[in-house]
């Protein structure tokens, strides 16, 4: 199924597979419910921050409360709306705040300034 597909639904699932999930952002972007386990890996998305009930519906690590969670989304329209809302802007602030360009290039210089540090040239 394309993203496009996928973006046609009001519930997006995202799984978490050995790394991180390099679809949440995207969701997270969209105007759909993200419905996921609590994070365990981070990025420069600074996963680890997203909150349950407040950017994703929080799914049980095994997936046992898929259905109760489903239920919750479909009977609580208006905050379920207000979760994917605001997951948007927790990933525009990051995407589009006018510090980010500024943050962007601080990286790029601190990984430049490793890969010095531990590079050697070879003979």
């Amino acid at each position: 199924m394309t993203i496009e597909e996928q973006l046609r639904y009001k519930i997006l699932i995202n799984l978490e597979g050995n790394d991180v999930s390099s679809g949440l952002k995207w969701m997270l972007l969209s105007t759909s419910v993200v419905l996921m386990s609590p994070p365990t890996r981070t990025s420069w998305a600074m996963e680890e921050l997203l909150e349950p009930f407040v950017h994703y519906v929080p799914l049980a690590e095994n997936g046992s409360n898929a259905e109760e969670m489903v239920r919750w989304i479909l009977d609580n329209d208006e905050k379920a709306q207000r979760i994917a809302e605001r997951a948007t802007l927790f990933m525009e602030d990051m995407l589009y705040h006018p510090d980010a360009e500024k943050d962007e290039q601080k990286i790029k210089r601190e990984i430049m300034k490793r890969y010095r540090a531990h590079w050697t040239p070879t003979p």
